[in-house]
């Protein structure tokens, strides 16, 4: 995610910060899990509004604010003008079902570099593919995850079996009938 941000960061020279906010497994809750600066360091603290990113979330559509000083429907949200940003794009993470994952968000301070519709496409463009990306990684990582639950159940079966006698006792007047079926997780 980090060098993704960093190629962003390349690509919107009016962008002076970016950031990916991705839904956690365990929780649900949306957080932050990359950021960075114009600098190309992370930023000390992601500039984040919620409310930008709830609607982007909610709506699974991408949003452009020109100029968010003049955006009637944002409501001049707090932490847009406490983080001072002027011009900013936010694109959702949809999975294959349209589910969000998360969203990809660039901004800009400088209110003479806005963000313009082609660069919105862009970040959609960009947001689709990392969206296909997280999805193949976390595939791959329930796949991981899966295979070593098999091998350790072989294992755990194999310890199991060499507990058990090589044959049935030989004792006279006696027949015995056994089974064994290895534990499977």
């Amino acid at each position: 995610l980090p060098q993704v941000l960093e190629g962003i960061l390349r690509i919107f020279s009016q962008a002076h910060q970016g950031f990916v906010v991705l839904k956690d497994g365990e929780s649900g809750e949306f957080v932050p899990r990359a950021w960075r600066g114009r600098s190309g360091v992370p930023s000390p603290r992601a500039r984040i509004s919620q409310t930008v990113v709830r609607r982007a979330i909610e709506r699974r559509e991408a949003i452009l604010y020109r100029d968010t000083t003049l955006a009637a429907n944002l409501n001049t949200s707090e932490s847009i003008s406490n983080l001072g940003i002027r011009s900013l794009l936010c694109a959702p993470l949809l999975g294959k079902t349209r589910q969000p994952l998360g969203v990809l968000q660039v901004h800009s301070g400088d209110r003479g570099r806005r963000f313009t519709a082609d660069d919105l496409e862009v970040l959609v463009n960009v947001a689709g593919i990392m969206a296909m990306a997280i999805e193949n990684a976390r595939l791959h990582e329930d796949e991981m995850e899966g295979a070593r639950i098999r091998r350790e159940t072989e294992l755990a079966s194999d310890v199991q079996r060499r507990f058990l006698p090589a044959r049935t006792p030989d004792v006279n007047g006696y027949g015995f009938f056994h089974f064994y079926d290895a534990a499977r997780s």
